[in-house]
């Protein structure tokens, strides 16, 4: 929740008044400490708090990430409500991670996330560099509401345990497992007091974000639960998978006997979330981002350059 003008403390009015004349009056920290009496390690601290406190913003205006052509493109293409580029500091896995969830963390911001909304998120992915971009940009919805729940075997997985020991975010996670052994299982689990509670702050979602992966690239698709032949389907028809539904090139969900075990919300009920952030890149995905923009799974996105001019050359 962000403060009003009068219920700012002592330290923050100086945080800010350090803030101005270091960063808009080109002070120097020895100069800021002479103008307000104070030593120049006191200002050093006064300076990372207001950093920290999103007093100071720093940006970089990559012109890649701004590409308007690419851009509109897209949009248009897909009838995106938003679309966000980055490009990634280095070519491993956790730096494009990294720059994703920095991206989506950014474009939540300029949506003006309020302490009204409840956020959904997907962990497994995307979720937990989103989480983490969250928390350093000090945004603070209403709800975050875990849609994935625990792993097919059950067990609570071990990252966001950690996250939510060390994160004062209102943070609601699931506990049942993402996959069932039978549909009347599901139903069962579902009727317990603790389930029913984040099951309605699911359907309460204002925004849900999630992720894309490869069939192939997720402990659903390995767990002991789905039989052979929801396997052999997957292998021969699924493009990749969006909260735990396989679909095929056209958006449609692959093995329903699988589909109708997963807890969390439907494809279905994507549609209805207001707004739906899509967290993905890799050419890898082009075939499952395509079917989920096409079927409005994802009404937002957040991808680097190289897929979007990748996305934008598929005819």
């Amino acid at each position: 929740m962000r403060q009003g003008p009068g219920e700012l403390t002592p330290r923050q009015r100086l945080a800010l008044d350090a803030a101005k004349l270091y960063y808009l009056g080109g002070m120097s920290q020895q100069a800021v400490a002479e103008a307000l009496h104070l030593s120049r390690p006191h200002v050093s601290k006064l300076l990372a708090s207001a950093r920290e406190q999103r007093f100071v913003r720093t940006v970089v205006a990559d012109p890649r990430e701004s590409d308007q052509t690419l851009l509109t493109t897209l949009r248009d293409r897909y009838e995106l409500t938003d679309l966000r580029l980055v490009v990634p500091v280095g070519r491993g896995p956790m730096d494009r991670r990294r720059a994703l969830g920095t991206g989506a963390a950014e474009m939540l911001d300029s949506h003006a996330t309020s302490d009204r909304d409840v956020v959904g998120f997907w962990w497994e992915g995307a979720g937990q560099v989103v989480l983490e971009a969250m928390v350093r940009m000090r945004l603070r919805p209403h709800a975050l509401v875990q849609l994935d729940g625990a792993g097919p075997d059950g067990a609570p997985d071990a990252a966001l345990s950690a996250f939510a020991a060390r994160t004062d975010l209102p943070l609601h996670t699931l506990q049942e497992p993402i996959l069932h052994r039978t549909v009347a299982a599901r139903l069962e689990a579902e009727t317990s007091p603790q389930t029913r509670r984040i099951l309605t702050l699911q359907a309460d979602c204002d925004i849900a974000v999630f992720d894309a992966g490869l069939p192939s690239a997720s402990a659903l698709s390995e767990s002991p639960l789905v039989s052979e032949e929801e396997r052999g389907l997957v292998a021969e028809q699924a493009v990749g998978r969006i909260c735990g539904r396989f679909i095929d090139a056209e958006g449609r969900v692959v093995a329903p006997s699988l589909s109708q075990r997963v807890s969390g919300p439907t494809l279905s009920d994507l549609r209805r979330i207001k707004r739906t952030v899509l967290v993905a890149c890799g050419t890898e995905l082009i075939p499952v981002i395509r079917a989920a923009l096409g079927n409005r799974y994802a009404n937002h996105l957040v991808t680097d350059v190289e897929t979007a001019e990748a996305l934008a050359a598929y005819a």
